[in-house]
């Protein structure tokens, strides 16, 4: 069965943590490159600087090829769809974000136990 709550949702009904119990974890020094299904995303935008958005993280969203090549929009500012919504959402390479990942540790490594 397919967890259907939103970022918030999620975020909101964790308790406290102890270092290595599972659940989300702020991953510390992540950038957008970083970013994989199912991961919890919080972003500001420039053009709304008070609003904070979160997401769930679905697929990557690929942008159609320009004359038979990538386009290096894909790049520079990735685009990915939420689980929950199906919002489609862009982060910017330089953006700040904030990273939550599902495990028990609060590293971009899946080597830690």
């Amino acid at each position: 069965m397919t967890d259907r709550r939103t970022a918030d949702e999620r975020i909101s009904a964790q308790p406290a943590m102890e270092p290595g119990t599972e659940g989300y974890w702020k991953v510390w020094g992540a950038r957008v490159a970083d970013v994989r299904p199912g991961d919890l995303v919080m972003l500001k935008y420039s053009d709304e600087p008070g609003t904070v958005f979160s997401y769930v993280v679905g697929e990557r969203v690929r942008r159609p090829e320009y004359q038979g090549r990538p386009v290096l929009m894909d790049t520079v500012r990735p685009k990915f769809s939420d689980q929950v919504t199906g919002e489609e959402f862009t982060i910017g390479a330089m953006q700040p974000i904030v990273l939550l990942r599902w495990g028990t540790h609060n590293t971009l490594a899946d080597s830690v136990r």
